[in-house]
């Protein structure tokens, strides 16, 4: 992150010191996938962007319990929030996680896309 670009907020840069290799991972996963809500287990449903826990291991390959601390890690880093009504069922992507992949993954002009990584 350049915390010249605009809308960069200097928490962003606190928040990714604070990050392990895996809340990274995880954060850039649930982005890609356009996740909002994480569940226990096994659920998967894309039409409401709901997953599960084991789903997001599945996808990058790590253990479940590695995932779920990582989860949790992005809760208290305040990228999710507990799902309202009931917090032990899931968490729900907030918009500070999707205002950090913005600065994170800003749009890159196409112009700028050396030829050959273009698709």
């Amino acid at each position: 992150m350049d915390p010249n670009r605009d809308g960069v907020r200097y928490e962003f840069i606190d928040a990714a010191k604070r990050m392990n290799p895996a809340d990274a991972v995880i954060l850039r996963y649930l982005h890609q996938e356009k996740i909002a809500v994480i569940r226990r287990g096994l659920e998967r449903n894309p039409e409401n962007q709901t997953t599960g826990i084991h789903n997001i291991s599945l996808g990058i390959r790590l253990r479940d319990n590695e995932v779920e601390v990582s989860v949790r890690h992005l809760k208290d880093l305040s990228f999710l929030d507990p799902m309202p009504g009931d917090p032990n069922s899931g968490w729900a992507v907030n918009v500070t996680s999707r205002e950090f992949m913005r600065a994170c993954y800003p749009k890159i002009p196409r112009s700028e896309i050396p030829t050959r990584l273009r698709r």
